[in-house]
């Protein structure tokens, strides 16, 4: 899967991208996280294999347009809207392109479907259009004449990590960086983890909620320790998206899962963490004041609790 959004993302950089490409994903059991791989690589950010069903992708970055078609059958009118939303908004500098995403697009009426035929026929520029569908071939041809079909193919987990270990924790938040892998596996970056889902799971119950977390953020990010602020905002992330690995029984795994349930339930608010953590990392790559943009990502973190 990383091969072909990778590719997608080389072809971004080259001012190379088609305008319009097709996910055949009737093999893929997950296909919220092949978007969410193809959204944060195409806006240049590595994706721990974390995932959850509740997360907004419309909340993610504002470049990003979701439609979910996976569900209840897409309006001509709902259609329509997102377009016009997709070709009426501005696009910030930092990004190259809007990405329009929409998900089984099969699944609406036939009539509906000249709403994209026009933008597939008049493409808005920096718009691109990228359709994920269980059965593509019941698009129509006009849409599969001018689409760029790709197909996908599940990959299965491996399922070699003990329930006590600690290393599969290392790996999802390294992302697979060697590097970083060995880093995480310190005992120091076990305590901080555990020590973070302690706070977390007090926040949900304490007076004064936040004001424990706020403190230890504040001391914990610091300019000078890339490694330990991606370790411990990953911590964060992973409590709103959860662990999407089901062939691994992992202890660890299991107390990021189930406080992120208790989250979900206490603040159903929580989707917006990602977005929040995301804009602190792409505000410190244009050299911003990392003290500022710590107190603004602490700010809007705390505005969950009220």
């Amino acid at each position: 899967m990383e091969n072909i959004y990778s590719k997608i993302a080389k072809l971004s950089h080259n001012n190379k991208l088609a305008h319009l490409y097709l996910f055949d994903t009737k093999r893929i059991f997950n296909v919220k996280k092949e978007i969410l791989s193809l959204i944060y690589t195409l806006n240049g950010l590595s994706l721990p294999e974390i995932i959850s069903t509740k997360l907004d992708l419309n909340n993610l970055f504002s470049n990003v347009y979701y439609l979910d078609g996976s569900g209840e059958k897409i309006k001509k009118e709902t259609l329509e809207n997102f377009f016009s939303k997709v070709n009426l908004d501005s696009l910030e500098q930092k990004y190259k392109h809007k990405l329009a995403v929409i998900e089984d697009l099969q699944n609406t009426q036939k009539e509906s479907l000249n709403t994209i035929l026009k933008e597939i026929e008049e493409p808005s520029e920096n718009v691109v259009i990228f359709i994920f569908s269980k059965n593509y071939k019941q698009l129509l041809p006009t849409i599969l004449s001018r689409a760029q079909l790709l197909k996908l193919q599940e990959i299965k987990e491996n399922s070699d990590q003990s329930n006590s270990s600690f290393s599969i924790i290392a790996k999802l938040f390294a992302n697979y960086d060697k590097v970083l892998f060995e880093e995480y596996q310190n005992a120091t970056y076990q305590d901080l983890f555990d020590k973070y889902l302690k706070i977390l799971k007090n926040t949900l119950k304490k007076p004064l909620k936040f004001c424990y977390l706020y403190l230890e953020l504040n001391n914990d990010l610091n300019k000078e320790n890339k490694a330990q602020n991606k370790f411990i905002l990953n911590i964060l992330k992973s409590i709103v998206v959860g662990i999407n690995i089901t062939t691994v029984k992992n202890k660890y795994i299991s107390a990021i899962n189930d406080l992120s349930k208790e989250f979900w339930n206490t603040y159903p608010n929580i989707g917006s963490w990602v977005k929040d953590v995301n804009s602190f990392f792409e505000s410190l790559k244009t050299n911003a004041n990392f003290k500022i943009q710590k107190q603004v990502l602490l700010i809007k973190l705390g505005e969950i609790y009220g």
